[in-house]
């Protein structure tokens, strides 16, 4: 039932957010390329970049 009300991509983001924070880069370059491969807007993605991003900077002092 889950797997019905989110869709693949919004669970592919989440995915790739957490790629992000631990640092796995081959997955999150794998990750982005799958959303852009099932038509995720570019800006959602960049979104998702620029937020871990400034988490990683402001928090946790990368």
């Amino acid at each position: 039932m889950v797997k019905e009300l989110v869709s693949e991509s919004a669970a592919n983001s989440l995915q790739l957010a957490n790629a992000i924070r631990l640092g796995n880069i081959a997955q999150a370059l794998e990750l982005g390329d799958r959303l852009i491969n099932c038509n995720e807007p570019a800006l959602k993605i960049t979104a998702i970049y620029s937020t871990r991003l400034n988490y990683l900077i402001l928090w946790v002092g990368v």
